[in-house]
């Protein structure tokens, strides 16, 4: 699933439409007759995550437009942003990523961010040595994650196939604490390639649940709200990393607050491509 545009400005939207302070071949003929090579290629695919050191920087570039509404007003603001993330694997057991966001088009600072991964993919123990501000959470901006791996299923794979995984991460949305369970579908359309490299090609739907955690005294604003996306990736048939993503996410929201609940919309695009 693709996310956008940070919760916490999503919050400050609605809390500042409230009247309070804040809490993206020109075909040319052959000369002779063409020589036909025949590449044998398995009909059956398994990649493993972290079985060899990877290390690949993204840009990612997004857009989309949110809309929050409250009792007297509805507000759409567009929003437009391009981000660098450097991704490392190294093989272990279970095998170490390191997420390192290195620049974004609104200046904010570099982050990063360490996680164990298993062999189907599956990401865990995520930690940062930046400081978050909501109890027991990461910066949205580390949910990018889930968005540059593509799990494994348990058996090979041909043509056709389909599987799953989940994932539950805790995000802090300013000092707003909100657990998003992130679901992926993927099926294997077919074989394909990027940049003459072979691929795969790789339709992924996502649907998210997002709820806010236990409410406090001093930060007495929440949300619930879930999600769906649909994406086209090419995808490394060794690594299962993501050599390019195209899709679209649409998210509902409502943000309570003391002063009521208050509905916002967000649909996004976004594309992400390997440098």
């Amino acid at each position: 699933m693709n996310h956008q545009v940070s919760m916490a400005m999503i919050l400050t939207l609605t809390i500042s439409s409230q009247g309070c302070s804040k809490p993206h071949n020109i075909i040319i003929p052959p000369t002779s007759a063409p020589v036909t090579t025949v590449v044998k290629t398995p009909e059956q695919f398994r990649w493993k995550l972290g079985s060899k050191l990877h290390v690949t920087s993204y840009q990612i570039d997004d857009s989309s437009v949110v809309s929050v509404s409250t009792d007297t007003t509805r507000k759409e603001v567009p929003f437009v942003s391009t981000s660098i993330y450097g991704l490392s694997i190294t093989p272990g057991n279970p095998p170490g990523i390191r997420l390192h966001i290195d620049s974004t088009a609104n200046g904010d600072q570099a982050l990063d961010l360490t996680a164990t991964v298993s062999p189907q993919g599956q990401i865990t123990n995520l930690q940062t040595a930046q400081s978050s501000s909501c109890k027991g959470g990461i910066s949205p901006r580390f949910v990018r994650l889930f968005d540059l791996l593509a799990s494994s299923p348990s058996t090979p794979i041909g043509i056709g196939d389909y599987w799953t995984d989940t994932s539950t991460v805790v995000v802090c949305h300013g000092k707003t604490p909100l657990r998003q369970q992130i679901i992926h579908s993927y099926t294997l359309v077919r074989q394909s390639s990027w940049q003459e490299r072979h691929a795969l090609e790789i339709h992924r739907t996502t649907q998210i649940e997002i709820d806010g955690l236990q409410q406090d005294s001093q930060n007495p604003v929440t949300a619930k709200g879930s999600g769906t996306g649909l994406g086209t990736l090419l995808i490394d048939p060794e690594t299962g990393l993501v050599l390019q993503s195209d899709g679209t996410s649409d998210l509902s929201l409502s943000v309570i607050t003391s002063r009521g609940i208050f509905p916002f919309r967000q649909h996004g695009v976004t594309r992400i491509i390997a440098k």
